[in-house]
Order: C-alpha cells, then sequence, then structure tokens
C-alpha cells in the first residue's frame, strides 16, 4: 500500500467524528453545554486557526470555556479544513520547518495537535500478535511507525509482514508450541523423580508461553535453574554425594566398633576433621596448568625434590596411590586452552579414604593426602570418590618406591625390642628417626608397659592428641550432604568470635537453614544482634536465639520475608552476605 495516497485519500472529517463523541461524553463538557452553547466550540476553533499565534487563555476567557478543558481537545473535536491541510501534509513527510512558516504555529502546539491514523486495511501485519490494524505515526524525520492496536507494538513498514511471511510465522510458532508442550509435559515427568539439589524439597515449574521458556524453582531455597538437564545432573551429584557420605559414616563406625573391641569406651580417642572436597584441587590444577609450559624434565626435577622432602608416611601413601592408579588404569584428560595433561585415576567401591587406609593402614590417611595434595602431587574428593594423579608420576613409581628403600644399620638397633619394639616406628617402619613414646589409654600410666608404644617424630606429631596415641578420624557432625558451609554461622560468629565452638549454636542454626530462607536468618539475626549492641535487650545467647526464632516464625506464619531498615543493611553490610548467600 502506498502510505502517502493512503493519507491524502483519508477520510479525516469522519475520524473527527469519533473523537467529537467521546469529547462530548466528558462529565466537564456536559456541564459546560447545559450553559453554553456548542456552536462557541466551533468558533473557538475557527479563531484559533485565523490566528495560531493567539493566546488560549484568552479564548477559553471569551468563550467561558474552562481552563480544565485543554485547547488541543476542542481543535480535535472541531477541526477545520485548514487543519486538516495541516495534518496532510505533516504525514505527507514535510519538514517540520515547513509547517510552522506555513501555518505560523509553534513547534509545541503542532506535537499537542497532531493525531495518529487508524489503518486497517493495510494488509500487513503485525509480527507479534498478527492483527492488521494499525496506529500510523510519523517521527521527526518523517519516518512511518505503525502501532499495532492490538498488542500496542511499535515497528516500521520493513517489519510488518506480508500475508504469505504471517501465515509461515503462524505455523512455525503453532509448531514451536506443541513442541514446548511436549517438552514441558516431560520435564514435570522429569520433577516427579527428583527434589531440590539444595535443600530436598519439592521443585516446581513455572513456565512462559510467550518466550517458550521455564524456571525450575524450589519454594524453600533459592535453587532456580531454566535447564532441566543441569537439574537432573545436579539431582544426581547430590545422592551420589549423600550415598558417599553415609558410607563415610558407616565406616566410622566401623572404626569406633573395632576401637571399642580393644579398649573402654573411655580410652577410645578419635580427632575430628572435614571430608576433602574437589575445591581443594584448584592448586593443583593451576599447578597442572602451569607446567605445560614447561620441559618434562624440568617437570619431573621439581616434582622429585618435593617427593624426597616428604616424610616415610607421605611416601608410602603416595606409593600406593600411584600404584593403585597404574594397576586401575583408568585414564582422563584434563585440557587446559589448547593444551592437556594426562591423569591416571582410582575410584574405588567403597569410600576412597578407608580404601586406602585398609591398603595402607595409615589411620590418619586425610592428614598425609592433604599434604600430598599441598605439594600438587594429587587431586582427589571424598564426595566424587575418586583420585588422580599425573602420568609422569606413573612412569617414574620404580624411582619413588626407591627413596623408601631403608640402609642397612646396626642389627642391634633395628632388631633392638624397646620393651617389646625395636626402635622402630610402629606405624611407618621408620628406624632412623628419634622415636618418642606414646601412651595407648588416657591414664598414661607410665609404670604399664602394655601400654606404651614407640613412634617416630614424624609419627608422633599426626597419630596422637595429648601424648595418647588416637584410634582414628571421623569427620563433624555436621551434614556434608549439600555440600554448603553454614552461612549463618559464618554471620553469626563474625559478630561473635567466642561462639565458633558451640556445636549446639551450630546444630541449632542447621535446623532453621532447614526450615527458613536463608536469606531471611541473616536479616533476623542482624535485628537481634542490633538491638543486643544498643542495650535494647539481654546479650545472653538465649535471648539471642529466641528473640531470632520469634522473627522468623511470625513472619513465616504471616507469609511474608523478614525487612530490616536501610541503615542496618549498610551498617551490617548485608547486600555482601546476601550477595554470597
Amino acid at each position: 500500500m502506498d502510505i502517502s495516497k493512503y493519507i491524502q485519500e483519508y477520510d479525516f472529517y469522519n475520524y473527527f467524528e469519533k473523537i467529537k463523541k467521546e469529547f462530548k461524553q466528558q462529565v466537564n463538557i456536559q456541564k459546560y453545554l447545559e450553559n453554553n452553547s456548542e456552536e462557541n466550540f466551533v468558533k473557538f476553533s475557527q479563531e484559533f486557526w485565523e490566528n495560531t499565534n493567539i493566546s488560549v487563555n484568552k479564548l477559553k476567557e471569551k468563550y467561558n470555556v474552562s481552563k480544565q478543558i485543554a485547547f488541543s481537545d476542542i481543535i480535535k473535536a472541531y477541526p477545520t479544513d485548514k487543519y486538516i491541510k495541516l495534518l496532510k501534509m505533516y504525514y505527507n513527510n514535510s519538514p517540520i520547518e515547513n509547517l510552522i512558516s506555513e501555518f505560523a504555529i509553534p513547534y509545541n502546539r503542532i506535537e499537542k495537535i497532531i493525531v495518529s491514523i487508524v489503518i486497517d486495511s493495510l494488509e500487513n501485519y503485525c509480527p507479534k500478535c498478527f492483527n492488521d490494524s494499525f496506529e500510523i505515526e510519523s517521527d521527526l524525520e518523517g519516518r512511518f511507525i505503525f502501532k499495532c492496536q492490538q498488542c500496542n507494538k511499535k515497528v516500521s513498514k520493513s517489519d510488518l509482514l506480508t500475508i504469505e511471511q504471517a501465515k509461515m510465522e503462524m505455523e512455525r510458532i503453532t509448531e514451536q508450541k506443541i513442541r514446548f508442550e511436549e517438552k514441558i509435559e516431560e520435564i514435570e515427568k522429569d520433577l516427579n523423580n527428583i527434589k531440590c539439589p539444595k535443600c530436598q524439597e519439592k521443585l516446581y515449574l513455572k513456565k512462559n508461553n510467550d518466550t517458550f521458556s521455564y524456571e525450575i524453582k524450589c519454594d524453600k531455597c533459592n535453587y532456580i535453574s531454566n535447564d532441566i538437564e543441569n537439574t537432573i545432573k545436579d539431582f544426581k551429584e547430590w545422592k551420589q554425594r549423600a550415598a558417599m557420605m553415609i558410607a563415610i559414616k558407616a565406616k566410622e563406625q566401623e572404626l569406633i566398633e573395632k576401637a571399642l573391641e580393644i579398649k573402654k569406651e573411655q580410652d577410645v580417642l578419635f580427632t575430628k576433621e572435614n571430608i576433602i572436597t574437589s575445591l581443594e584441587n584448584s592448586d593443583t590444577l593451576d599447578f597442572l596448568n602451569h607446567v605445560l609450559e614447561m620441559d618434562n624434565m624440568v617437570v619431573w626435577s621439581e616434582l622429585f625434590k618435593r617427593i624426597k622432602a616428604c616424610n616415610r608416611l607421605e611416601k608410602m601413601m603416595l606409593s600406593k596411590i600411584i600404584e593403585l592408579a597404574k594397576e586401575s588404569g583408568e585414564k582422563s584428560t584434563y585440557r587446559f586452552k589448547d593444551k592437556e595433561i594426562i591423569m591416571y585415576g582410582y575410584i574405588p567401591q567403597e569410600p576412597i579414604i578407608y580404601d586406602l587406609i585398609n591398603k595402607t593402614k595409615i589411620l590418619v590417611a586425610r592428614q598425609i593426602i592433604r599434604k600430598l595434595m599441598k605439594q600438587n602431587f594429587v587431586l582427589l574428593s571424598e564426595e566424587q570418590n575418586y583420585i588422580f594423579v599425573p602420568e609422569i608420576l606413573i612412569n617414574n613409581l620404580e624411582t619413588i618406591n626407591n627413596l623408601m628403600v631403608v640402609k642397612d644399620i646396626n642389627s642391634s638397633i633395628r632388631y633392638l625390642v624397646f620393651q617389646r619394639q625395636s626402635y622402630t616406628c610402629m606405624t611407618c617402619g621408620e628406624t632412623g628417626r628419634p622415636l618418642k613414646i606414646a601412651y595407648m589409654t588416657s591414664d598414661k600410666n607410665i609404670n604399664n608397659l602394655n601400654n606404651l608404644i614407640a613412634l617416630c617424630d614424624n609419627c608422633y606429631d599426626i597419630m596422637t592428641k595429648n601424648q595418647i596415641l588416637i584410634d582414628g578420624t571421623i569427620t563433624f557432625e555436621v551434614d556434608y550432604l549439600d555440600n554448603n558451609n553454614l552461612k549463618s554461622f559464618e554471620f553469626l560468629t563474625y559478630y561473635y568470635p567466642e561462639l565458633k565452638t558451640d556445636e549446639t549454636i551450630r546444630k541449632t542454626l542447621y535446623d532453621w537453614e532447614n526450615y527458613f530462607s536463608l536469606t531471611d536468618i541473616i536479616k533476623a539475626l542482624t535485628i537481634t544482634i542490633d538491638k543486643i549492641k544498643r542495650n535494647k535487650m539481654d546479650g545472653t545467647v538465649n535471648t539471642l536465639f529466641s528473640y531470632t526464632n520469634a522473627i522468623l516464625k511470625n513472619n513465616n506464619e504471616a507469609g511474608t520475608h523478614v525487612n530490616v531498615y536501610d541503615s542496618l543493611k549498610e551498617q551490617y553490610n548485608l547486600e555482601k552476605w546476601i550477595e554470597d548467600i
């Protein structure tokens, strides 16, 4: 369609009749017409176009028109030939300067009296809703803008669709809708078989039919995903971690029961430690990335120097790990940009730490492995139950084993029993290091020789606590299944460091995080801490927790989130804490 021709032939008077009808239906206009003639509006419009610079206020006074009635509404409701001419010139892309000159009218008045033209026979269609009725506008550069009367989308002429394009687009969207609904149906089936990877609560689906997109959300925590495959992957990883933690706890129980077979309960001693997570591999990965730029001989020289500096227990553990990885033959390639390095892995059926304890008899396996990780020899994750070593260590296993060959020494020293032992470390078999006495039980009875053992100084440091031989290590009584630290505990102890060792507080906060939103907990703690600091309430632990708990419960019952003043947000740096969450 020729838009310019259409505008020149456009029936503006018919268009303005509709505007007049709407104008006269206004309450203030009806009141005016009760005491005044409609002819006043006609004369107002005519006189305006006779002198377009005339004072509008004077015109209103002359015809007794209220100030609340816009002059532009009168002009549109009672158009003149001159007004129609201006509109046709405007929509024929006449420069605005020509309009100002032709009609002696200021630009600001032109802006107020320009109207949109409705086109409903364009034979073009909106690219969003496929409607074929538009309001046409013109910008200051003379370009036509089409505003869809159905969805209000504004487009240029070139963006409108032909009837063929509209049909094709509608078919495409229809097919896309069908595929999207089929996909949503499959996703809903998948969601019935999984739970939130963070808090294990039910997930729900929120779909957007306009954009053919969806979000998977959890009401309890802040988990959000827009990819079902990633959500399934996250959940499977959680299940793997959960199963592994159950297996680790079972092995810990075995250690405890075994210790109780030979000791009294009060004499059993275990130390606490965290499991080794994949996050602890970052330094080793950085090292591997760095060595890709180095010659293999240089790399081996650096690693060999580090291995020689290891104590005997560390060498024994490293040797066993390399041996197991070599026998397994589980190869994996780590890629860094355009380069790669080959690693050998060992992935046992049972928890890897306890598999290594069983194979090496080294009870403090985690401590030893963490030292090996610090030296960049291995990658290990208890959650994913793997350990990997670089191929260069596999190729040099014999050289590493030669470092542990015990040199001949005086047989009287090697085999002489120190009350029952030769001067040999009971744990690692070392004979060339100073020995120390450790007690088997907590009574430290030096007269009971059955209660004494000899350890080398290296083993003594990590195998004893207060001179008593430990029976093994177990993890903290904290749920690691969600692989997250207690952020609320970190926040609280930032302001009250003296509470860090209180396991009861940790347990309480853990229970809260399983029931309330973590963001709400942080905000509720902020309110309570601030009141205590301003001496508005007693500063005891009981008061702190009871008041915070009341805030959380009240908001939970009301179905609202905890709110804090902006001043508190700034004072306690809440934006950073919540951003970290």
